[in-house]
Formats: C-alpha cells, structure tokens, sequence
C-alpha cells in the first residue's frame, strides 16, 4: 500500500534546511504581492464590472460611487473576477503556512494597504450598506425601522435608487441601528463613504486586537493579524461591501482579549453588546461562560449588560423591537443558492432545498454545538470550540452570505488549532467556488 501525504495550506512546519528558512520571507512576499495584484485589479476595474462586482449601479451610477480610486477599464468578466478571487485565495493560504515563520512587521503593513485599498474601492458584490443608511434614515425621523421595511425611507428619497433588497423590517440589533441614526444627516455619498471608513478602520481594529491577543496566547501575532487582515473574502466582500459583520466582530474579539487578559466578565459584557448589533454574535457567549473560571459570575455579568441593553433598546423602540425575532427566523427561512444544503440539494438532483434539509441541517448544528460546549466545559480550549460552533453554522445554514467567515476568521487565528485555520481556509476557497455562478 503507497500512503501518500498531502501538505496542508496552512502548516506550520518550518522547512529544515538553512536555504528553505532564507527563502520563506520572498515566498511570502510573493504571496502577499499576488494578493495585492489581484486586489488592485478588482478595486480600479470595478465599474467596468458593471453590476456584477458593483450591483448598486443596478438602477443609477452617479460619480461619487467609484470613489477616490481612478477607474481603469479592465473589462472584467465573470470569469476574470473568479480567477482574481481563486488566486487570491490561494496567495492567502502561503500566507496562513509561513506568516508564523517570517520575522519583522512588514506582511502586517502589507495587509494595512490591502485593508485601505479595499476601504476606498467602490461598493463591492453588494448593497447592503444602503439598507443601513436607510433604515438609520427612518430611525432619525421617529420611523420605527422594526416595523417598516426600508423602502419606506420614499421613492423620492435619494437612496432610494441603490436599495435592492426588502425582506420586511431590519434583522439588525437596535445598538446597530441606533449608531446609524448619526448618518441620517449625510448625503448619501458622506455616507455610503463613511461606512467605508468605518468597515476599513473595523478591520484594523480587529486586526491590532488580535495580535494583542495572540502575544498574550503565546502564538503568532502576524499569523493571527494576517489570517484576518489578508482573508481575501474580507477584503473584496467584507471591507469592500462595508458590512456591519466587522465592526461587530471588533467589539467581540475586543471580548475575547479582555477574557485573554483575565477580565471575563468584561469580556462577556463585550459580547452582549456586539450581539445588540447582530445577533450572529451570540454564538460566542455559551462557549466563553462554559470555558469561564467562574462562569456563575460571568454568566451574570452577559444578563446584566444584556438587561440594560434591552431596557434602553425598549425605550427607543417599543413594543415592534419585538419584531427582530421574527426577522431573524424569516431570514433563516430563505434559501441561498450559494449555502452548503442548497448545492447539495442540488448535487442530488433537487431543483431547490426540501423543507426537511434546512431540519436535518438545524438538527446537525444543535448536536454539534451541544457536543463543543460539553468539550470545553471538561477542559477544552474555549476560543476553538467558538470557532468550529462557527463553522457548522456556516455548513449547516440556509441563508449562507460569503463575508460571514469573518465570523469564524478570529478564532481560528487565536485558537492555536491547525485543524480550525485549515477548515477556514478551506471555507474561504468553498465560498468562493459556490459563489462563483452569482457573478453572472
């Protein structure tokens, strides 16, 4: 029998030899300066994409969309934008292997001007910001956002051309929406530009955060800085489509390092907010109370952050708040074409995911989140149990987007599991690959 064995993308066996330990900074460089390319091409050619990488150009392309950045007339089709992301991707797993190995700050700077050159791109493969701004719109005029779509901002309004979504009221937490109210008294263009900011400077913030906490774990600060900053599915879709996901992750992994530096129920306070945000940040809560020293305490301290949260959310909001549960569930109710169930369905010959897939999928993430949370609670890593929770919920979910890997993204860089930065990777090029037909 001839076994062979495969390298994974993200080892962190350094080569054994003098001359492969010299050459593992210019394979890096290399990998980096790929990414960069491939970036580059994607954020200058991205109003010759036409509405496939900038889909608010949909019903109207005032100038002030393209940004600072000069445009240049790529022609990119479908097919290019695919073969830019797959590389990327691919850049991004050298990256995750020897990031570990390579000294000095400088893959860290490098992905700084990814993050920026990413923040000042146009608004890439969606628009949902727009909803924001929206909805933030409705929230300053005494509109309650939990009980209105946002198209109710009017016709007449000048966001009005660049919603294309309207699935009923906002699935967003009131600490979101309410910090979109200080963009009621923008221009559209202030603030489409200034949640751009926003995404870019997230990013960063999430980054810095990481390294803290990586040198705190004893791991690699770049490795863990990098694993976020050069995810090529956070650049071009998180940061470029300035999705709320990464303010929200800052404030949990801002969490996670206080729960690092031994203030738990700190940390746990954190998460309770970034989860009045969006609620995919609760998933972080049971595993660091299960992993807590004195998870009574720290259990009281989530309620506690969680019941002045609600009270001032009530306040605002009344009654129709309420309403957030059932645009939750009705979210989880549509189908992605792009979700792991629905190619499956597909796989197997279905036109569409039967009513029982998105069970046997719920029914799959209850037994492994229930099977991590025992893990951890007998002595298991915390940070990984969040991480592989996040996961299956990627896997087992209907309603799948591509930038929630920035969900699982920094837990994987601090758990210390090769495993977990493997499947994250591997995720990264899935969501990719499935994407792909949506650039048609």
């Amino acid at each position: 029998m001839i076994v062979v064995h495969v390298a994974s993308p993200v080892s962190s066996a350094p080569p054994r030899n003098l001359a492969g330990r010299r050459a593992l900074p210019a394979v890096l460089g290399v990998a980096i300066a790929a990414e960069l390319l491939c970036l580059t091409v994607l954020a200058l050619g991205a109003m010759s994409g036409g509405q496939a990488l900038v889909p608010s150009t949909r019903n109207a392309s005032p100038g002030w969309l393209q940004g600072p950045l000069p445009a240049i007339d790529a022609g990119l089709s479908s097919a290019d934008m695919g073969a830019l992301l797959v590389a990327m991707v691919l850049g991004y797993g050298i990256v995750l292997a020897l990031a570990p190995h390579v000294r000095g700050r400088w893959p860290v700077v490098a992905a700084v001007v990814a993050v920026a050159l990413s923040g000042l791109a146009p608004p890439l493969l969606s628009a949902d910001l727009f909803g924001y701004i929206a909805w933030g719109e409705l929230g300053a005029r005494g509109v309650n956002p939990y009980s209105h779509p946002s198209v109710a901002v009017g016709d007449d309004h000048p966001v009005r051309p660049f919603l294309l979504w309207n699935h009923g009221s906002t699935p967003y937490g009131p600490l979101f929406i309410t910090l979109m109210f200080g963009a009621a008294p923008l221009s559209v263009a202030a603030a489409l530009w200034s949640l751009k900011a926003l995404a870019a400077l997230s990013a960063l913030a999430c980054m810095a955060l990481l390294w803290r906490a990586a040198a705190r774990l004893g791991r690699s600060p770049a490795q863990a800085a990098l694993a976020f900053g050069l995810n090529p599915i956070v650049l071009v879709y998180g940061i470029g489509g300035a999705h709320n996901d990464l303010l929200v992750g800052a404030v949990v992994i801002a969490g996670v390092l206080a729960v690092v530096c031994g203030r738990e129920r700190a940390g746990a306070g954190a998460v309770v907010a970034a989860g009045a945000m969006k609620a995919s940040a609760l998933v972080v809560l049971p595993f660091l109370i299960a992993g807590s020293k004195d998870w009574r305490r720290t259990a009281l301290a989530a309620l506690a952050t969680g019941a002045v949260l609600a009270t001032g959310a009530f306040a605002l909001f009344g009654a129709p708040l309420l309403n957030l549960v059932g645009a939750l569930a009705a979210q989880q109710e549509m189908v992605a074409l792009h979700s792991v169930p629905s190619q499956l369905a597909m796989l197997a010959g279905a036109d569409e995911l039967p009513p029982w897939g998105r069970l046997v999928g719920n029914a799959l993430l209850l037994v492994t989140v229930v099977g991590l949370l025992v893990a951890v609670r007998r002595g298991g890593d915390w940070l990984s149990g969040a991480g592989w929770a996040y996961v299956a919920l990627l896997l087992t979910t209907a309603w799948l987007l591509p930038w929630y890997i920035a969900w699982v993204v920094p837990f994987a860089a601090l758990a210390g599991d090769r495993r977990l930065l493997g499947a994250t990777w591997a995720l990264t090029m899935l969501f990719v690959f499935v994407r792909l037909p949506m650039l048609d």
